[in-house]
């Protein structure tokens, strides 16, 4: 495989990885909920621990599954906003499964877990890495530079005005 010849394409390169792992992790996690949901006996927590995980397991199976799959397909056609509502639904995930990582008793379900969590951290940094990359400003000295080139006037500092 050859390196990324421009900064867009290495920015292209870093967002169609992250999507790739984010869309692993949304399959991972639909199936993980869903399995949350379904086998009684699986979380072995004290009851009100069960309830949070269950609860949790439900609002990714209902919300944060469906939005991140809406999300990736309308990000792909080059819709921003949606970018920013697929960063929000793998935030989720980051987050949910983080505490299943560290706060939920270790059960089938744990090695599972421990992907989802990895796949998402890993698709946050690769986005993260992507947006300022291909960031249409970025600052130059004391001017404002355009990704074409294009130098935009300095806004005017305090003392000059």
């Amino acid at each position: 495989m050859t390196a990324p010849a421009t900064v867009e394409d290495h920015a292209r390169t870093h967002t169609d990885t992250a999507d790739r792992l984010a869309f692993l992790a949304l399959v991972l996690a639909g199936g993980a909920a869903a399995t949350g949901l379904a086998v009684p006996g699986l979380y072995r927590d004290a009851a009100e621990m069960v309830r949070e995980a269950q609860a949790t397991d439900l609002v990714t199976l209902v919300i944060a599954v469906p939005v991140l799959a809406l999300g990736l397909a309308r990000a792909r056609a080059g819709s921003a906003s949606a970018r920013m509502i697929t960063l929000g639904a793998i935030g989720f995930l980051a987050y949910s499964y983080a505490i299943y990582a560290f706060s939920v008793v270790i059960n089938a379900l744990t090695p599972v877990h421990l992907a989802i969590l990895g796949l998402t951290v890993r698709s946050l940094v690769l986005t993260s890495r992507s947006r300022s990359r291909s960031s249409p400003w970025s600052l130059s000295g004391s001017s404002v530079e355009t990704a074409e080139g294009t130098q935009l006037p300095s806004p005017p500092s305090p003392s000059s005005r």
